[in-house]
């Protein structure tokens, strides 16, 4: 059990032995084991929320690039406003804008 402790990382598993340790109470094993799978599914989910966010927020910032190409504003224009308004850098924004103009 210490061994899974440590090599997870798992503070409440941690916590959980020292308290085991220190009174008369058993300790489940599987119940240790599925707390440990539920905070697992849980850092999945958060993680997973971040991405798509990540994902939402590229997709917004692509299309604000489309739509200034369509209304005709200069390459160094878009390179500019991307850099500006979303804290992008040159190097970046002229990838995005060649990206979307393959």
């Amino acid at each position: 059990m210490e061994v899974i402790a440590a090599m997870t990382g798992n503070r409440k598993l941690m916590e959980d032995l020292e308290a085991y340790r220190t009174s008369e109470e058993s300790y489940d094993l599987c119940e240790a084991m599925k707390g440990i799978q539920e905070e697992g599914i849980e850092i999945g989910r958060e993680l997973g929320r971040k991405q798509g966010i990540e994902q939402g927020i590229e997709q917004g910032i692509r299309g604000m690039a489309e739509l200034f190409q369509e209304l005709g504003l200069p390459d160094e224009r878009i390179i500019g406003k991307l850099s500006e308004k979303f804290s992008m850098s040159r190097q970046k924004a002229e990838k995005m804008l060649a990206d979307i103009k393959r």
